[in-house]
């Protein structure tokens, strides 16, 4: 079973009865929450009324909440809910306007790396909506088939940014921490 070493556990009421995947692909979301700094989205997917969960949540200051097993499905990505570990982040309500805070960045990236290591997805940008690596939600356009919204940009451009500049070659070049050129990065980023 595997439970991110890192991770707040919080089982969601899905968590052990969803069918079981073999995970070869990761999807950043963001989950637009305009709600308290540093609330929980578990609230959220627990209720009864919700249909959708994601195996993990990133806060602002990098705490990682985990709802579902990595083998589990977790209903966030269409298409993909097959063989794909979704990531969810706080952003505030305002994922168009702000990156990942350097927190986030930082436990996106161990986070990943450690879903690498235990599920041997491979550590590069994924290839096709059915294929093996790391994406974000809204990466295939108008007919995505990992979202019914039209439309959608999800995690938002300025994260999509970060997640080619900063998470794939951190990931690539088989780090699990941020160097201090992608700290600076990052922070001319967050400011811009």
């Amino acid at each position: 079973m595997p439970w991110y070493p890192r991770a707040v556990r919080r089982p969601l009421p899905e968590s052990g009865k969803q069918g079981s995947i073999k995970p070869r692909a990761i999807i950043l979301h963001t989950a637009v929450d305009a709600r308290t700094p540093n609330s929980s989205i578990f609230p959220y997917f627990a209720r009864a009324d919700v249909d959708v969960e994601s195996h993990f949540y990133v806060f602002d200051n990098g705490v990682v909440e985990q709802y579902m097993d990595t083998v589990e499905r977790a209903d966030a990505n269409v298409s993909a809910n097959g063989f794909a570990v979704s990531i969810e982040t706080e952003d505030d309500g305002a994922p168009e306007q702000r990156g990942w805070t350097v927190e986030q960045l930082a436990s996106i990236i161990d986070l990943c790396s450690w879903l690498c290591n235990t599920h041997g997805i491979p550590r590069r940008q994924i290839e096709s909506p059915a294929g093996s690596g790391i994406g974000w939600h809204a990466m295939w356009g108008l007919n995505n088939p990992w979202t019914l919204a039209r439309g959608k940009t999800c995690p938002g451009m300025p994260r999509i940014a970060q997640i080619k500049s900063v998470i794939l070659p951190a990931l690539t070049r088989g780090s699990d921490m941020l160097s201090d050129s992608d700290v600076e990065r990052v922070a001319e980023a967050v400011w811009t």
